[in-house]
């Protein structure tokens, strides 16, 4: 049977009192959707089109149960909406779930309208999320496009108009009845009652596992959208510049497209940043568009050209480094047909971005997935041990021959005797020694970091002959965890901001959150157990400074994984935000061998930017069971600080 893909597009122009404030291009919008998904999909695309007075509240909603719900298995369920965008404040049973207190509505033709007694409200992000969690349990593919202000955040549990309404009451405070103009204007802006929110929102939690939509927003939560007058008619900067990009390259997948849109905004200077969910790196966000079959999404990095100028989303936060003293960084892009087209070399260098060029090749489009094919970073050691073998020291020449072969974009051999080395590039040394079965243990590797105090990992040795790939992909994985605990050590990491935002970790005492402990900027912090139940604690992240920061969190296991506890999200100045958007506790339990010890390390690094960046590409999976990892996956300033929870148990 062949998919077909139910679309709900709804878009408001003619917005009533009390909002009152019209836009001009967001119906335009639609019937642009509307061309461009049926010329696509033609028989196969069940449109659904609301506008303006089409498109209230119960519209939406009846939208989303009767239409969006017929998509199952196979199929793909889109939710188009421009229009304006809204806030309000939150209920207490929401708070935590976003650093301002607020929630991030949409807002439809009869918002703010008095109907049977009750006020119209907009459509919160709340609700909006339960809608589309059922449409992902029937196991439709789920996709929504924002195209509106505080858009950021509203699926999470010429002259420029923007397309924001903001409800400031007027002066005078409450009206005596309902449907005066201010007492409406106060029950839109203030926390609405529960019932006033659609079943199942108050209790829908869909917990810290993947998300199963796709959503492309038009901005932060923090930023307004635009639309003006293009080629005699007003629309959408944001729709314009999608759907712009989708007709010149249908088959792109969600991140390339978001990054081609990002990059002509920044060409245009205008201040919008559209946003990606889920931003993780391997998940439905690098599969195409709709449905749309693609290869080379396993490159976790985009090259975009705007004006024959290239530039990779990847930057300092990421490990990559100006050239210097001969060391340069590469990328090899692929096209959307899976196959390398050429390397591109690093230029210049800033936090989240860096601007590249090709080497040897001139690009024809404007995208490019991209991977890592140059990073050197950790100096390979074999130990010589007296219980190597003849058998382990073929193997050893093996290993040898793989690494220099270029098997690894981060490990290079050393030559012996190792020399000694100035570090500033952020280099480190893996320590290599075979450990035979006479410990008790199966054979296996010994490897061991200069300058850490964690203990040497153990990697597993194949009895008999050992793949020697197997054997570089394990020293690869320990690179690139290594790699990302020392980020912020040397380079371009700035020390100005390495204080201005603060983890506070709150011990669960007996169930009940203790007293906050505010953690410096790096140090190390003891948790112990409680007979066999692992600590646990609440984070916090809390912006100090005087601006805007950009923050997130990695922590990264003694099991050697790197797990992303908060993405990357703009931070206001003198606000906090709780790390798990539901204010739950977060659990540290030791790994298998850490338990044999007794004691563990985790290290929590926390990186801070004044500029975007994108912290999918650190997510790792445990030694036990390597995933792909970041690899594989105006000028401004960064830093990155660590903690460290030492785990105990008796």
């Amino acid at each position: 049977m062949t998919p077909s893909l139910f679309g709900l597009l709804v878009g408001v122009d003619d917005y009533r009192a009390p909002i009152g404030t019209p836009l001009r291009g967001a119906v335009a919008d639609i019937r642009r959707w509307q061309t461009y998904l049926s010329n696509r999909f033609g028989d196969a695309a069940h449109l659904l089109t609301l506008t303006d007075a089409e498109a209230t509240r119960q519209g939406v909603v009846d939208g989303f149960v009767r239409h969006l719900a017929q998509a199952g298995p196979g199929d793909t369920a889109l939710f188009v909406f421009s229009g304006h965008g809204s806030q309000e404040q939150a209920p207490p049973e929401f708070a935590g779930a976003d650093a301002s207190g607020k929630l991030q509505n949409l807002l439809c033709s009869d918002t703010g309208q008095v109907a049977d007694g009750a006020l119209v409200r907009p459509l919160a992000d709340k609700e909006l999320a339960v809608l589309l969690h059922q449409l992902g349990e029937r196991g439709a593919h789920v996709v929504v496009v924002l195209d509106c202000c505080h858009s950021g955040d509203a699926t999470r549990s010429g002259l420029d108009v923007a397309r924001r309404w903001v409800p400031t009451p007027l002066p005078g405070g409450a009206a005596s009845e309902r449907g005066g103009e201010p007492n409406v204007l106060l029950e839109l802006w203030g926390p609405r009652p529960l019932d006033a929110f659609l079943a199942g929102a108050i209790d829908h939690d869909p917990g810290r596992g993947p998300v199963a939509h796709v959503a492309l927003t038009a901005c932060q939560s923090t930023e307004t959208a635009r639309e003006r007058e293009i080629d005699g008619s007003w629309r959408g900067l944001f729709t314009t510049l999608l759907l712009d990009a989708l007709e010149g390259n249908p088959s792109t997948d969600y991140r390339s497209l978001v990054e081609t849109v990002r990059s002509r905004l920044v060409e245009l200077g205008v201040p919008q940043r559209p946003e990606l969910t889920p931003a993780d790196a391997g998940g439905p966000a690098d599969v195409g568009f709709l449905g749309s079959t693609i290869a080379g999404a396993d490159a976790p990095f985009v090259v975009t050209g705007v004006d024959g100028r290239w530039t990779v989303n990847a930057g300092s936060l990421h490990g990559l480094f100006r050239p210097t003293a001969g060391e340069v960084c590469r990328l090899t892009c692929v096209s959307g047909a899976g196959q390398a087209c050429g390397d591109v070399r690093v230029v210049s260098v800033e936090p989240g971005t860096s601007v590249v060029e090709p080497v040897g090749w001139q690009p024809t489009d404007a995208t490019y997935r991209a991977r890592m094919s140059r990073m050197p970073t950790a100096w390979v050691v074999f130990v010589s041990s007296e219980s190597v073998d003849t058998a382990a020291a073929s193997a050893y020449t093996a290993v040898r021959a793989e690494i220099e072969a270029g098997a690894s974009t981060l490990l290079r051999m050393s030559p012996s005797p190792a020399p000694q080395r100035d570090a500033t590039d952020g280099s480190f040394t893996l320590r290599v020694e075979f450990v035979g079965e006479s410990t008790g243990r199966r054979s296996c590797l010994a490897v061991s970091v200069d300058g850490s105090a964690d203990e040497p990992t153990l990697v597993p040795w194949a009895d008999g002959d050992p793949d020697p790939g197997v054997v570089v992909r394990w020293l690869d994985h320990l690179a690139r965890w290594e790699r990302l605990r020392r980020l912020g050590e040397t380079g371009d990491a700035s020390a100005s901001l390495a204080a201005a935002v603060e983890l506070v970790i709150v011990p669960i005492v007996d169930g009940a959150p203790g007293d906050p402990v505010p953690l410096p900027t790096s140090g190390e912090h003891g948790l112990d157990y409680v007979g066999d139940r692992p600590p646990r604690v609440q984070l916090r992240l809390r912006n100090g400074s005087a601006q805007a920061l950009w923050v997130a969190l990695v922590d990264l296991a003694d099991d050697r994984s790197a797990t992303v506890l908060r993405q990357t999200e703009q931070l206001a100045a003198g606000t906090e935000l709780e790390v798990d958007p539901k204010g739950r506790p977060w659990e540290f339990a030791l790994s298998a061998a850490s338990t044999e010890r007794g004691v563990g390390r985790d290290h929590l690094k926390l990186l801070v930017s004044e500029a975007p960046f994108d912290a999918s590409p650190f997510a790792l999976g445990p030694i036990g069971a390597p995933t792909r990892s970041g690899e594989e996956p105006a000028p401004a300033e960064w830093s990155a600080s660590t903690t460290t929870l030492v785990i105990t148990r008796s």
